[in-house]
């Protein structure tokens, strides 16, 4: 048995890095390995039960002041002193990090710094930041594993690193039209309606308010058009404000966190991010599993990109806006959406492929110590 203890930071539904995680460890074998999870104070909704229904532990630090580098020191000392694992996987960045620096002090054999972004920060001064917090990380890890190229050169730079790409659960993911008339009854949207979506959490960095302003230029001949907001986040008012200052309140839903976000994507017709920065999003895959086309900012890895996707400036709002009028004006093909669920559980996204590719690679790091 081998033993992993994942420094995720979160077992929320809503963290992206736990939800690659989780895809990964519903279909490990469970007589060869077993996750436990570290976590701070999380959310009703959560991965709390399946965790524990597969057999993992969960470690809870109820309260911490945001850098509070001691008190995590301390927690994960406790963890790693009173239980015995064989790998300490640290999921980028946060100051749980903090866990490498006590399992390499403790003799943990494997100690991997794993890239979920292509940024330390969101702006220079938390990139500078995070940067130099992470240097004692990235000099006692021993191993670093990326969400995809791009990612890793940024965070590792000269160091050696292997691609994961994040494991997707295709099959969920696979376009249902009895989901799409169900979500759109939901919401009252007919279906002359073209509905553009964007999923993430409401943050800066997610930039909604280019998808806002987007909507407030489109003007369809044939169709009217909605726009879907699925998250939640602090800016939850401003960006309610923001439709109203660009007079489209009524055409942008504000669907709150989901557990059907599966569901959702049969739903609509595009999936747009205007992200300031990413890793590899996992939604695009979702989406692409789902057969929706993919609208992305240049600023995301082309490695997201595999069937039907588009990498747009968003320096050029008119080249968003064209894209999405000849979408508009094109026939749905719901027949050619649900094959788009068969290619993508040929390609290194599927959580069918991963899990074998993290079983291998586990097994192989052990074996070297």
């Amino acid at each position: 048995m081998i033993r992993v203890l994942q420094l995720t930071d979160s077992i929320n539904r809503s963290d992206g890095r736990t939800q690659v995680v989780m895809n990964v460890y519903r279909r490990i074998d469970k007589s060869q390995f077993q996750f436990d999870f570290t976590t701070g104070k999380y959310h009703d909704d959560n991965f709390k039960d399946e965790i524990e229904a597969l057999g993992g532990k969960i470690y809870t630090l109820e309260e911490y002041e945001k850098f509070d580098f001691f008190k995590i020191r301390k927690f994960i000392n406790k963890i790693l002193t009173e239980n015995s694992y064989d790998i300490v996987h640290y999921h980028a960045s946060s100051i749980w990090g903090e866990g490498i620096k006590v399992a390499k002090r403790l003799n943990v054999p494997v100690r991997i710094m794993h890239a979920h972004n292509d940024v330390f920060g969101g702006d220079r001064m938390k990139s500078a930041r995070n940067y130099l917090f992470s240097l004692g990380i990235l000099r006692d890890a021993t191993d670093f594993f990326s969400c995809s190229n791009k990612a890793g050169n940024a965070i590792f730079g000269t160091r050696d690193f292997t691609v994961f790409h994040n494991a997707i659960d295709i099959e969920k993911f696979r376009f249902n039209s009895d989901k799409r008339k169900k979500i759109r009854q939901e919401f009252s949207i007919g279906d002359n309606v073209f509905l553009m979506g964007q999923v993430g959490r409401l943050s800066a960095e997610k930039n909604q308010e280019f998808s806002i302003k987007l909507l407030s230029k489109l003007k369809l001949k044939k169709k009217s058009i909605k726009l879907l907001i699925i998250g939640e986040g602090s800016r939850y008012d401003h960006l309610k404000e923001f439709t109203k200052k660009f007079g489209v309140e009524n055409n942008v839903i504000f669907t709150g966190q989901r557990t059907d976000v599966n569901d959702l994507y049969s739903a609509l017709d595009v999936l747009i991010l205007p992200s300031q920065f990413e890793g590899l999003p996992v939604t695009t895959i979702e989406a692409q599993s789902a057969g929706l086309p993919v609208l992305m900012s240049d600023n995301i890895t082309k490695e997201a990109g595999i069937i039907n996707c588009d990498f747009l400036s968003l320096d050029l709002m008119d080249s968003w806006i064209k894209k999405l009028t000849t979408l508009s004006s094109e026939m749905p093909d719901e027949t050619n959406r649900e094959k788009c669920g068969d290619k993508m559980d040929q390609t290194d996204y599927s959580d069918k492929r991963q899990v074998v590719l993290w079983n291998e690679m586990y097994k192989k790091l052990v074996k070297e110590r």
